[in-house]
């Protein structure tokens, strides 16, 4: 769904585990997220920003640390005004992607994409990343890749 109030927020089993066990081998984490509830005005930038906050502030309290969010408020067909467009950050395109590796100095062939959705997958390929679709138990999936 749109989720973007604390109170609606349910990590997966086994997402906090696993990115405490990334944290501790000095992995980078970065957010590539669409948001089109912006776009389509059912929440804000104000919104989703003091939301992901509060994610940072509750994550960082368990030595969890995200190096970075970035985010696409489009949508081609229902974003509203400014927002209904065909954008290059929007997945499965990979503005963000490039976004986030151009600013932070990534080495491609050292990233690791975790999705949940064909659209991720996609991205991560034109990207040229290896990608993992997220499992049930998340710091699982994420111990066999690491």
């Amino acid at each position: 769904g749109y989720v973007h109030k604390w109170r609606d927020l349910k990590f997966r089993p086994g997402v906090i585990k696993a990115l405490k066990y990334l944290c501790q081998k000095s992995i980078k984490i970065f957010i590539a997220t669409n948001q089109s509830g912006i776009g389509r005005g059912l929440y804000s930038k104000k919104t989703f920003f003091e939301f992901h906050k509060k994610i940072k502030t509750f994550l960082s309290k368990q030595k969890i640390f995200i190096d970075d969010v970035v985010y696409c408020p489009h949508h081609p067909k229902f974003g509203n005004g400014k927002y209904k467009k065909n954008c290059n950050c929007r997945k499965p395109k990979n503005g963000m992607i490039k976004k986030i590796i151009n600013e932070n100095y990534l080495n491609k062939k050292k990233i690791t994409m975790i999705g949940d959705k064909q659209s991720d997958r996609d991205c991560a390929k034109k990207s040229n990343l290896k990608f993992y679709f997220a499992a049930k138990n998340l710091y699982k999936k994420v111990k066999k890749i690491y």
